[in-house]
This record gives C-alpha cells, structure tokens and sequence, in this order.
C-alpha cells in the first residue's frame, strides 16, 4: 500500500508521465490524488491503468492541476474523496480527456462523484459511469464548470447526488453539448439525472434519460433541473421520472 501527503504513488511536477498497462491499488493520500498528483503543467497520460480502492481527501485517484490529462480505456473501481470533490479524478485549470474509461463504486463528500473539472476543457467519450455518488453535492458522476467540454457516447447508470444532477451537473458560466448519450436509474435532490446552472448552456441531443423511480424521489425536476441556464433538447427523450 502506497501512501503519502500528495500522490500516494506518483508525484509529478512541471513532468511528461506516460502510464500503460499500470496498476494502482489501495494508493492513499492524506491530501490530494490517492494514485498521483500532477501540477505545474505537467502532461499525463494513462492507457489501460487500472485504479482500485485508492483514496485521497480530494482526487481519490488522480488531482492534476495545469497541463493535460488523458485517460484512455482505465478502470476506477472504488475510489473515494472522503472529504472534498472528485472521487476518482480532479482536473484544475487543465484539459482533461477520457475514452473508453469505466468509473464504478466511485464517491465524494463534495462536488463530482466520479468526476470534477473546474476552469478547463473537458471531453469525454465511448466511457461508462455505473454506481457513483457525490454524498453532499452537485453531479454524482460528473461535476464541470467554467469551460466549453463535451460528453459522447457514454452512459450513466445509478449514480447520485447530494444536491443537483444525480449523474451530470453544470456549474456557474459552463458550456457543455452532450451527444449519444444515456442516463438512467439516478438521484438528485434537483435534477434527478442532469443539472444545469448559472448563465451557463447545454445542448443534449439524442440524450435518453429514464427510470429515476426509486425509493428516493426529486424535489425539483425529475430528469433535469434548469436554474438561470439554457438548456436545448434535440432528438431526445424522457420518461419514468417522478417528483415529491
């Protein structure tokens, strides 16, 4: 087991890290990226790494600050921020792309069960979110704000929020297009699938959101909450959705 204040296994600073066929297991930090921290425009990639049980207050796996991360075809299994946001990844003022990733058993206290992309862009592609929380937050897979990002072929399966957007939350002056996309079988206290806020604007097109009946149920918006957003629906559709 790995452990340390910041990047329980890899700390890289102003640094090129190429990751393939890696393994991160039970990698903890008391502070930031339970696997690795990356800042000071560090530029990261992980092709089929592997994450499991790694833990961090934020970042359960992975924090990078600057640069660019690039996640392709990983597995995070279980990563927790346990006191602040992003339970498998954290990306700050960086541009961060995933493919062909799965995010399962994932959690955060704060904002960004899966993940949290603040102030950079942000796509992601042909990846899959199943069983993810963000406890006392917005977007309980994946939490962006401030930049102009994109999700694509991707689906969204049981995950849960504290707050708004039991799968994907917008935050303040945010553009996000979503494309191909299914979300289903989520929570959130607003916007039990999909949240959107803040003078920010999504567009959703051939977006299928369905089946938030649970025990639990919405205060407001079943499948999606708009609050002082734009939203536009293209192609997409709705349905099995109930509120208090």
């Amino acid at each position: 087991r790995c452990r340390a204040a910041f990047g329980g296994a890899i700390y890289a600073n102003a640094a090129t890290v190429d990751l393939q066929n890696t393994t991160f297991q039970q990698c903890i930090s008391t502070e930031s990226g339970g696997a690795l921290v990356a800042r000071q425009g560090s530029l990261v990639s992980c092709h089929n790494c592997s994450f499991t049980a790694c833990q961090a207050a934020e970042g359960g796996s992975v924090f990078q600050s600057g640069g660019e991360l690039a996640l392709h075809g990983c597995i995070f299994r279980d990563s927790q921020a346990i006191s602040s946001h992003g339970g498998a990844v954290v990306a700050l003022n960086a541009k961060l792309t995933i493919g062909n990733c799965r995010f399962e058993g994932c959690a955060a206290d704060q904002a960004g069960g899966a993940v949290l992309s603040l102030f950079g862009q942000m796509d992601i592609h042909s990846s899959t979110f199943f069983d993810n929380l963000a406890s006392h937050n917005d977007g309980g897979c994946v939490y962006v704000q401030g930049s102009s990002s994109t999700v694509a072929m991707t689906s969204f399966l049981r995950c849960n929020s504290g707050l708004k957007g039991g799968a994907i939350a917008l935050g303040p002056n945010t553009t996000l297009g979503v494309t191909s996309v299914n979300i289903s079988k989520g929570l959130g206290k607003d916007g039990g699938q999909f949240a959107c806020s803040g003078k920010s604007r999504a567009m959703l097109t051939n977006v299928h959101i369905q089946d938030n009946t649970q025990l639990l149920i919405a205060d407001r918006g079943g499948g999606i909450y708009v609050d002082s957003c734009r939203v536009e629906l293209h192609h997409s559709s709705i349905r099995a959705h109930q509120v208090n």
